[in-house]
């Protein structure tokens, strides 16, 4: 993942190249590579919403959504650090190669990364700060994905030769190599967690689509988790795991989705319908409160940013507004445009009916559609509040 928040402090790796090695290319959105805070409450991961891949952080329940990183490229890849806000920003890999795949030790202290400066893709392990880069292994194939032990004190990755990937372990130290899987089979992206090793493999006889397995750190145990088609698993309380859904419900190529262990049931997190926009349902109030049963109408402003000026971009006529986006709520947009959030850009600011909107208790956020000029579609969410009482209404 490129992203890894850490522990109370809440630092973060940013990944400044991505790539989208098992995922079908195809048309549509992605988001990919979860990453839970140690609070449970957010998640960070990669997505193309308004363009090229970039780190967005979303809460748990997909209520909000903000983007933290500025165009990634595919040059070089370098190790970063940043805090949720933007803010913090320091390089701790410049090699001029490719440095990826950053995973932190669970105490923090540590760093474990992929780098291809010795020729092929072989697992590094660092300090927190950058200093005392090692290399742990010279292996002949191509090693991704590492992941810590509990302890802190080994590390899980994916060997790839001759085009199959087997999971390996080693000690921090270097010593303790060891094979985990058998070969024949591409196994990826594991996840040590307190019950195992959660990883990605295609080795169901029954269906070529990456399914989501788990192993013992000694080997034993093998077994399919779920028929859900994924990658990135991460381990969550209660029987849930949180992974890159590379089946969804719209036109996205992969979404972040929170799987059921037990119920079997499917939540996505984030599914977004097209190209993400910025948008701030009651600007002018500090909580986004509506009443269903309100009479009145609910102002939402599609901001503006540096590329796109959503008062000439957006086509008004296919403006769509309420608890799934999909309900034709809208009444007109104001005609003078104003600067909501104070960044010097003129934004679009629109009315919506609210009870065509739908809303229902226990809703938490509310999703915008429109298509640009060009036919683009487009899709925002910000977080709501329902009231029973209070009008919920800027009429």
């Amino acid at each position: 993942m490129a992203f890894r928040l850490r522990l109370a402090s809440i630092l973060a790796f940013i990944l400044m190249a991505v790539s989208v090695h098992a995922f079908d290319e195809g048309f549509g959105v992605m988001s990919k590579n979860p990453s839970v805070s140690p609070f449970g409450n957010e998640i960070a991961f990669e997505a193309d919403f308004d363009g090229p891949l970039n780190i967005w952080i979303s809460t748990m329940g997909g209520g909000s959504l903000s983007k933290l990183t500025n165009g990634l490229n595919d040059a070089t890849t370098d190790i970063w650090t940043i805090r949720p806000d933007g803010s913090g920003l320091a390089q701790l890999t410049s090699k001029s190669l490719n440095n990826r795949q950053p995973a932190w030790s669970p105490n923090g202290s540590q760093i474990a990364f992929v780098s291809d400066r010795g020729g092929t893709n072989d697992i590094w392990i660092m300090n927190a700060d950058g200093t005392s880069q090692k290399r742990l292994t010279t292996l002949p194939g191509e090693e991704d994905h590492p992941s810590f032990s509990p302890s802190g004190a080994q590390i899980v990755f994916a060997e790839t030769v001759n085009d199959s990937s087997v999971l390996m372990v080693i000690n921090t130290d270097g010593t303790g190599l060891r094979t985990l899987t058998a070969a024949g089979f591409n196994d990826w992206n594991p996840s040590w967690t307190g019950d195992g090793i959660l990883f990605s493999s295609n080795r169901d006889a029954t269906s070529e689509h990456w399914k989501i397995w788990h192993i013992q750190p000694d080997g034993t145990g093998l077994g399919k988790i779920s028929d859900v088609i994924g990658l990135d698993p991460v381990q969550l309380p209660n029987n849930h795991i949180l992974l890159s859904d590379e089946v969804t419900d719209t036109g996205a190529v992969a979404t972040v989705t929170d799987l059921d262990l037990v119920a079997g049931t499917r939540r996505i997190i984030n599914d977004i319908r097209g190209r993400f926009t910025p948008i701030d349902i009651r600007p002018e109030s500090p909580v986004n409160a509506i009443s269903p049963k309100s009479k009145g109408t609910v102002l939402v402003a599609i901001l503006s940013r540096p590329g796109f000026d959503a008062t000439v971009r957006v086509d008004t006529s296919t403006l769509t507004f309420g608890r799934t986006g999909t309900q034709q709520s809208f009444v007109e947009c104001e005609k003078n445009s104003r600067d909501v959030n104070g960044d010097g850009l003129a934004d679009l600011v629109c009315r919506f009916n609210i009870q065509q909107a739908s809303f229902q208790p226990g809703d938490t956020r509310g999703i915008l559609l429109f298509d640009d000029l060009d036919g683009s579609p487009f899709e925002g969410i910000d977080s709501v509040k329902i009231v029973t009482d209070d009008d919920g209404s800027d009429d």
